[in-house]
């Protein structure tokens, strides 16, 4: 047996050196003294919050034990000022198509041509800029479970008026602390990130709705079927599920355009979020997907923008705008994608329901995938 190099026990013990080092700095970052209520004048960065989602894969369960149904109480307040980066406006307007900066019309019932009006942002647009508060919550010390495998299963946008890009905001995310059951039997919780203006008015408000792995068990986890890809690691690609989940008959068509593989890395530098299954074809096959997904608030961005062409074309658009999504199945790029008017449902102006302007719409691949 040789004896090893004099230089060979220096890369040895630099190696081991280096990963006690690197041990201790996600130890450190994963301390339960972060607080439950953190308060900063910025958006955290999103390196720490990514090191301690490592660091719960290898510590944390990824299903509540027995029957728990309470999270704990965790907030993350950003008392800003935030402004807006017209650069990262830009490109984020290149990146999901929108038209939202072009010209437009104010009415003189204070209604707007909602994403054509000037400066006005987009209303998926401070989603993008706030998912590192959803991920600082998720990856929280006391936050019971790994949050690799929850699956992005609804969102739900409310703007309460328009928002321009010269404005400055503030905000503050909650973990909500009880969990639900879906239809299909899974434990959701949901995050609620809202914006303020600079006078304290809400302005704005997401509620994101997360769906957990139904059991624990000692075989890979499946993912959760009917769910359109995750902002969160997930730990297995998708099997074909024994029932496909439904998907609303498509009607007339609004618009198409192509998503390339490399959309999703785009957008991923706007939000931060580096899934693996975002970022190429090669690390998506490492989790059993044939491609790079598309992420869902993507497709979602772009198929707003065109419900409000819709509503350009056919009526008026009310300040008050909710956008309601939910996540059906994983969208697998390169792909044609298209945003349709469900079949059978017309667009209804202001005061038909509720006061309300509504109508429903779906964003698929061509081929039907």
């Amino acid at each position: 047996m040789s004896v090893p190099s004099q230089d060979g026990l220096l890369v040895a013990l630099a190696g081991a050196a280096t990963g006690i080092v690197a041990l201790a700095v996600v130890r450190f970052l994963c301390m339960p003294s972060l607080p439950a209520v953190s308060n900063s004048l910025s958006l955290p960065p999103v390196g720490p919050s990514y090191l301690r989602a490592i660091w719960a894969l290898l510590t944390k369960p990824r299903t509540l034990p027995g029957e728990a149904q309470h999270l704990p109480d965790l907030q993350a307040n950003v008392h800003g000022p935030v402004s807006i980066q017209l650069d990262h406006l830009e490109r984020y307007r290149k990146i999901c198509r929108s038209l939202s900066g072009q010209p437009g019309n104010i009415l003189s019932d204070g209604n707007i041509l909602r994403g054509m009006q000037g400066d006005t942002l987009p209303p998926a647009y401070l989603n993008a800029v706030t998912f590192r508060l959803q991920l600082y919550l998720m990856t929280h010390p006391r936050f019971p479970l790994s949050p690799i495998g929850a699956v992005h299963a609804r969102n739900q946008i409310h703007q309460i008026r328009p928002l321009k890009s010269t404005e400055v905001f503030s905000f503050e995310a909650t973990l909500l602390p009880t969990l639900t059951k879906s239809e299909k039997g899974t434990n959701e919780f949901d995050i609620v990130v809202e914006a303020f203006s600079s006078e304290k008015e809400m302005v704005w408000r997401n509620v994101a709705t997360f769906a957990l792995p139904k059991t624990r068990s000692s075989s890979k986890s499946k993912p959760i079927s009917g769910a359109k890809g995750a902002n969160i690691w997930p730990t297995e690609g998708p099997k074909k599920p024994k029932e496909a989940p439904k998907v609303p008959k498509e009607g007339q068509i609004l618009n198409e355009t192509a998503f390339g593989t490399s959309d999703p890395r785009a957008y991923s530098a706007l939000n931060g979020d580096i899934n693996p299954i975002h970022m190429h074809p090669l690390s998506a096959r490492l989790f059993g997907y044939r491609s790079v997904l598309c992420h869902g608030m993507h497709a979602a961005a772009w198929a707003t923008d065109n419900i409000l062409r819709q509503m350009n074309t056919t009526s008026v658009q009310p300040i008050d705008l909710t956008v309601e999504v939910r996540f059906l199945r994983p969208m697998v790029l390169p792909a044609q994608i298209r945003c349709c008017q469900l079949a059978g449902d017309t667009w209804q102006p202001a005061g038909a329901i509720d006061g309300r302007s509504r109508a429903g719409f779906q964003v698929s691949d061509v081929k039907g995938d």
